[in-house]
């Protein structure tokens, strides 16, 4: 008994004596020295303590592991669940389809049933008729001071062509002047001058009738149809246009400047056509030549200049030529002077118009998105819709959920799902997190077991 063990080693010497009895012999006798050199041999310190079982494992452990045997198990018997609710499901649904079919005739009955209890602010005609009042309130803000407009496309030429006319009444004095007295001021010889007052005349004569009646130069309506006040300077009688309107004496024309500017105005354009026709050079011809530019020579040909008052005095004595003379400042520029300022005013008061308008129907259509539609249509509805909501909860509350079934709880959740995209792949999301949570609330006793 006190012997110690033979070494390993020897039993492959005994074993290696066996060889001439074969080949296979000497591969079997091997395995088995491999099996007892696995029992002979003394295992190290680390495989041994790898191998020793585990004396105790902690409480938390434990609990881990059968939390998760059991969500496992749980999971497993979840999707078995799953399948066997939905082929229940679609063949209720398939025989209730086949016992109760749902008729276009009973939909139509069951919507007419409801439609007098719904509320007022889920109507679509009240949808229909507040956004139809808000495009109509938008639509005025913009085309209700568009009506103006036309006034004011019309004023602008007719501003500028009555700038136009004072402008050549003034050119009638200058021109007439310098073809009566032909002294050389103007640069220009006798028949340019002529020409020129010629060409002046007749621009006058169409800027008048223009202005006064229009269709012509982009002047729709003429003053006489758009202005009252226009009127009454023009055709009626006095002279406003005077500091002192009572006196309205013209001293080479007595009772003319009491008659109205028009009278005035056609007194003077007659005096510059009699004037051409007496101080124009004998056979003259209309040229364009005034109109190009005067040369250096002609502008600056001269050493000295001089003003010829022989022939101031002669032409002074003339009272047609004095009239038109005292025109250049007098009555006829400043009466169109003051038809300038009121054709001003009026585009004045049409833009103030302009702006108030657009400004009260831009208030009015903020008023009534914020107010109509807003604070009581939209909010109103709102109300509606969350207290319907709060109704429903609690109907749902009320339900006796603790006695249905899995599949009568699918039933309900389909009833208040259906028509918002829940699918049957949402519905097995569902069914999977009621699982999912079966199994936490699961996990949570056998923790609060295991605590006990």
């Amino acid at each position: 008994e006190g012997a110690a063990p033979p070494p390993a080693h020897s039993a492959y010497h005994n074993l290696c004596s066996l060889a001439p009895q074969g080949a296979e012999h000497v591969d079997e006798s091997l395995g088995d020295l491999a099996v007892l050199e696995s029992i002979q041999m003394p295992k190290s310190e680390e495989e041994a303590a790898e191998d020793k079982p585990p004396v105790k494992k902690g409480r938390k452990l434990i609990r881990r592991e059968e939390s998760s045997k059991s969500n496992a198990q749980s999971d497993t018997e979840g999707e078995t669940g799953i399948k066997a609710a939905q082929a229940k499901r679609a063949a209720k649904e398939a025989l209730n389809a086949k016992c109760h079919p749902m008729t276009d005739e009973t939909t139509r009955e069951f919507n007419a049933t409801l439609l007098p209890r719904r509320n007022l602010f889920f109507q679509l005609p009240v949808y229909t008729i507040a956004f139809c009042g808000l495009f109509g309130m938008c639509m005025a803000s913009i085309l209700f001071p568009a009506r103006l407009e036309s006034s004011i496309t019309n004023l602008a030429p007719l501003i500028r062509q009555a700038d136009r006319r004072n402008y050549l009444s003034k050119a009638i004095c200058h021109l007439a002047r310098e073809l009566a007295m032909n002294d050389g001021l103007s640069r220009m010889q006798q028949d340019e001058i002529a020409s020129a007052l010629r060409l002046v005349i007749d621009q006058m004569v169409l800027t008048d009738r223009a202005i006064r009646l229009g269709d012509a130069l982009q002047i729709e309506s003429g003053a006489d149809t758009i202005s009252p006040e226009h009127n009454s300077i023009m055709y009626d009688n006095g002279c406003p246009w005077r500091d002192d309107p009572t006196g309205c004496e013209i001293g080479p024309r007595p009772g003319l400047g009491s008659k109205g500017l028009f009278v005035i105005f056609v007194d003077f354009l007659e005096t510059a056509e009699v004037l051409l026709s007496r101080y124009a050079p004998q056979g003259w011809q209309y040229t364009e030549s005034f109109m190009q530019n005067s040369t250096a020579a002609s502008l600056y040909g001269y050493e000295t200049v001089t003003m010829n008052t022989t022939r101031y005095e002669e032409i002074m004595m003339d009272n047609d030529l004095a009239f038109l003379l005292m025109q250049f400042d007098g009555d006829l520029s400043r009466g169109l002077e003051m038809l300038q300022s009121i054709f001003m005013d009026m585009k004045e008061s049409i833009m103030v118009r302009l702006h108030s308008d657009n400004r009260v129907f831009y208030a009015a259509y903020i008023s009534m998105t914020v107010c109509c539609f807003y604070l009581f249509l939209f909010r109103s509805t709102v109300s509606i819709a969350l207290d319907q909501s709060r109704r429903v909860r609690k109907f749902v509350d009320m339900l006796p959920a603790h006695v249905l079934t899995k599949e009568e709880c699918a039933d309900v959740f389909k009833f208040f799902t259906q028509g918002q995209g829940h699918g049957e792949g949402d519905e097995e999301e569902h069914d999977r997190e009621d699982e999912d949570g079966d199994g936490e609330h699961g996990g949570d006793d056998s923790k609060g077991g295991g605590g006990g």
